[in-house]
């Protein structure tokens, strides 16, 4: 056995749920803290995993985005 490779379904989901509910959008960090899911995580998997689903909204430096759904 062993994990599957790619995205875990279960951790898109809360992590579109959060950005779902933030008409402003969300940085990582915030994201991370409402789904309970490590910062490292969830920038993975909007940067890898949702890049089609997601925008970054408005960016502050190359460590703070805020990305939200399009």
């Amino acid at each position: 056995m062993g994990r599957h490779k790619g995205p875990d379904p279960v951790k898109v989901k809360k992590i579109r749920k959060a950005l779902s509910g933030a008409k402003e959008g969300l940085w990582a960090m915030e994201v991370s803290r409402k789904t309970k899911i490590s910062k490292s995580t969830v920038q993975r998997y909007l940067t890898t995993y949702m890049k089609d689903e997601v925008v970054e909204f408005r960016s502050f430096s190359e460590l703070v985005k805020v990305y939200k759904l399009r």
